[in-house]
């Protein structure tokens, strides 16, 4: 029986063809070796400005679905407006209302839903879509009766750079994956408690897991099915808290670099590491552009 790799890759379709153009020898390669790569996505139908804040001309590019699905040939693929947010909005700000429901901050949902679809402050778009196309993988797998031995999360503008299918074959035999998360790099940092919480009069630091996640390879017996239950809920929980800043209660946000290990590590057995074993990449990022407000 052959070995199968799945890639999943989530986001704005940002420089799309850099991986595309990089997946098509991977392909390849894997194919000598008698592995199966399956690739999933969930991808927005636009590209923003890279921005903190709202930009009267945020959206720099409207991508065509023919061109993406042409370019990856997705196993299952979804491409939406980022009107599909709504429903996961509304989960959020629900929640951000019973956290909040003693305290006075702004409470405005039209403000808070411009910044989800059009800005990474909070990061709450690009949680979901990762999420999704590990789910479409996920679903898929428990649906066909199949484990894929590699799973790769990536973004579109990232190139991954080649590995013979020996290297592959031999990251497979080991099995590591089937208990780690591996990651660019991890570090621990503090993370303070929400106003919610019985013991924040102690002022106490929660320190958790801080990860670069544009790329990371794990296995689908840790990205199944049930992990992904009720997740908008979950990543709403771990993103968003009430806080006193300094003489005000606010909206803040947790970093989605400390929300994706934690999110992801739902069972005792996960651990996570750093570095990634055996593949390397490269990320292309955006200009950041200065925002109009002050």
């Amino acid at each position: 029986m052959s070995n199968k790799i799945a890639i999943c890759v989530s986001g704005e379709p940002r420089y799309w063809n850099l991986l595309a153009n990089s997946i098509k020898p991977f392909i390849l390669e894997c194919e000598r070796g008698d592995i199966k790569v399956d690739i999933f996505y969930h991808l927005w139908d636009h590209v923003t400005k890279r921005q903190s804040g709202l930009l009267n001309d945020h959206i720099l590019e409207t991508i065509d679905e023919t061109e993406i699905k042409k370019a990856f040939n997705p196993t299952v693929g979804l491409f939406e407006s980022k009107d599909a947010l709504n429903s996961h909005i509304d989960i959020a700000w629900n929640y951000i209302e019973q956290i909040g429901s003693e305290y006075t901050f702004d409470r405005n949902i039209d403000k808070f839903s411009q910044y989800v679809k059009f800005t990474n402050n909070p990061p709450f778009s690009q949680l979901i879509s990762m999420c999704e196309s590990l789910s479409l993988m996920a679903n898929y797998s428990k649906d066909n009766n199949i484990e894929y031995d590699i799973v790769i999360r990536t973004r579109t503008d990232i190139v991954i750079q080649q590995i013979p299918h020996k290297k592959i074959k031999a990251i497979i035999n080991k099995k590591k994956l089937q208990r780690y998360i591996q990651f660019p790099s991890v570090s621990v940092r503090g993370n303070n408690l929400p106003v919610t919480s019985p013991i924040v009069s102690n002022n106490l630091n929660l320190l958790s897991p801080y990860v670069e996640y544009c790329f990371f390879v794990t296995s689908g017996k840790i990205l199944n099915a049930k992990l992904f239950d009720n997740y908008t809920e979950k990543i709403s929980k771990l993103l968003f808290n009430i806080k006193q800043k300094p003489a005000e209660y606010r909206l803040v946000y947790r970093s989605s670099h400390n929300c994706v290990p934690l999110f992801l590590k739902q069972e005792k057995y996960v651990e996570l590491g750093a570095p990634i074993s055996g593949f390397n990449f490269h990320l292309k990022q955006l200009n950041l552009y200065k925002s109009n407000e002050n």
